[in-house]
């Protein structure tokens, strides 16, 4: 078998995602960072949150009633139904984001799209949107802004070294952001594509090898 790469582990990419946009909305405060899961995946989330909230109440008042019994038992039941939320809903998404991946290879591809949104969005106040979304095989990070975006022809050669569109030229920059994104992908048996984004400007996709559940 050939071997994966090195810095190939099981990465879980909801809470890693989760971590790496809190830190990006510090460093771009300008931009309007927004993370969104697949309304599928939500689902089976909501379906976790629902048998946890079958659990005993997780409230402060609950825990004082529980400690004033004095009893291990009791402190024990109050500490548990504080745990069922998160512990459900992870539950309920199990392996769906687990890739395999390198985690700094991909924080700093989705940090190079994150600063090439606000480089090139064509405000300071761009809107950059997160959706992760599972695939048989395969996790999908598509990573989308509100800018300007890039002329259809500009499309296939947006990931060459060195390449600027007519609508990046000007703003400074060495055209190696989207190429670098792409090489730190594929280096970690992952893709990138480029499309026209939804709201009007760039989607790029980062395409991920599902973990095998067995590790």
């Amino acid at each position: 078998l050939e071997a994966a790469p090195a810095g190939i582990v099981r990465l879980d990419l909801r809470p890693f995602l989760r971590s790496l946009v809190e830190s990006l909305a510090q460093a771009f405060p300008a931009a309007r960072l927004r993370l969104d899961f697949d309304p599928a995946t939500n689902s089976a989330a909501r379906e976790g949150e629902r048998s946890a909230a079958a659990q005993p109440e997780a409230t402060p008042q609950a825990a004082a009633r529980a400690a004033a019994d004095a009893t291990p038992a009791a402190e024990a039941q109050a500490g548990a139904a504080a745990e069922a939320r998160p512990a459900a809903e992870a539950r309920a998404l199990g392996d769906t984001f687990v890739a395999s991946a390198d985690p700094e290879r991909t924080r700093r591809a989705v940090t190079n799209l994150v600063e090439n949104a606000v480089k090139h969005g064509g405000r300071s106040a761009v809107a950059i949107k997160l959706r992760l979304r599972a695939l048989p095989g395969t996790v999908e990070l598509a990573v989308s802004d509100d800018g300007e975006g890039v002329g259809e022809e500009d499309l296939p050669r947006l990931f060459e070294p060195f390449f600027r569109g007519d609508r990046a030229r000007g703003r400074g920059g060495s055209g190696l952001g989207l190429a670098i994104v792409r090489r730190l992908m594929e280096t970690q048996g992952g893709s990138a594509r480029a499309a026209r984004g939804a709201a009007g400007g760039l989607e790029v996709t980062l395409g991920f090898s599902k973990a095998d559940a067995d590790g």
